[in-house]
């Protein structure tokens, strides 16, 4: 993009380094119409409903703490799982007390909620999940919906795609979170989950931060 304008030379006249630059474009372009747009969401089915191909796209917000504060919005990702996925987080009995393990392969598709980086040379994949536990149990059925506490933990190593050392970065965290069903359809109605954890960079970054995270559907 012109306004990143990397090729600066010097960081004090930066911005006006950037007006010059947008300036000069501009004169040589000569005028420019305005564009007629109307605001549309680029990302229609991130955290609500279903995809048209077919799978739930759950939505999550993560970012690292300094003293138990965030000090920059936070980054945002996905987590992709099928109708049938997303439905085995829920025990097949839904009355009062019923739990379940909730299925390794399943449990470990939460690993993108784990990192406190976007960088995809370090947030781990499924793959790369070392330990993961995810159980569910149903606290509540009542109104014609079961209320399902979910509790789980995660590690994983990650080795930095991009190092030739092939240096690990690590994650690990633990989650807390309600799945609502609805009784009569034995479909979900809704998913909340927060994360919390630390996380390691390479050398010489490898100081553990905190990190933390919100994850989010709903049927509509």
């Amino acid at each position: 993009m012109i306004s990143a304008h990397q090729n600066f030379k010097d960081h004090k006249t930066w911005s006006q380094e950037v007006v010059e630059l947008l300036d000069a474009t501009i004169q040589e372009l000569g005028p420019i119409p305005p564009r007629t747009v109307k605001p549309v969401d680029p990302l229609p089915y991130r955290g609500v409903g279903l995809q048209p191909d077919g799978r739930h796209s759950l939505a999550v917000y993560f970012c690292v703490l300094y003293s138990g504060k965030r000090l920059a919005p936070p980054m945002i990702d996905s987590i992709f799982l099928s109708p049938g996925e997303l439905a085995s987080l829920a025990p097949s009995k839904l009355e009062v007390g019923a739990e379940l393990a909730v299925e390794e392969a399943v449990a470990r598709k939460f690993c993108r909620a784990i990192s406190a980086s976007f960088d995809t040379s370090h947030m781990p994949d499924p793959k790369d999940v070392t330990s993961v536990e995810l159980k569910a149990k149903v606290e509540s059925v009542e109104k014609g919906l079961a209320r399902i506490r979910l509790a789980g933990k995660w590690e994983a190593v990650k080795i930095a795609t991009y190092d030739e050392k092939k240096r690990p970065t690590y994650s690990t965290s633990s989650a807390d979170g309600l799945l609502i069903v609805d009784l009569e359809k034995k479909t979900p109605v809704s998913l909340l989950m927060v994360f919390g954890g630390t996380w390691k960079n390479v050398p010489p970054y490898d100081a553990a931060v905190a990190s933390a995270a919100v994850l989010e559907w709903k049927a509509k």
